[in-house]
């Protein structure tokens, strides 16, 4: 379940970069250059095992261990 939804979560961003980019540079400032560089080269979206594996143990500690509510 969490590769799925890091997976759709991954070509939803990617399919709307540009429109983030725009955004970013109106929110934040710089150019948009300096967004697309930043949220292409500085982040890493693509989940290998180990990030997977990550995520489903935090899932657990927030569902049913000990950071639940």
């Amino acid at each position: 379940m969490v590769t799925k939804i890091a997976q759709q979560a991954y070509k939803a961003g990617i399919e709307s970069l540009e429109n983030i980019v725009a955004r970013y540079a109106d929110e934040f400032g710089n150019a948009p250059t300096f967004w697309l560089d930043y949220l292409s080269h500085s982040i890493h979206y693509e989940l290998d095992a180990r990030d997977i594996e990550g995520l489903t143990e935090f899932r657990m500690l927030i569902t049913d261990g000990p950071l639940s509510c």
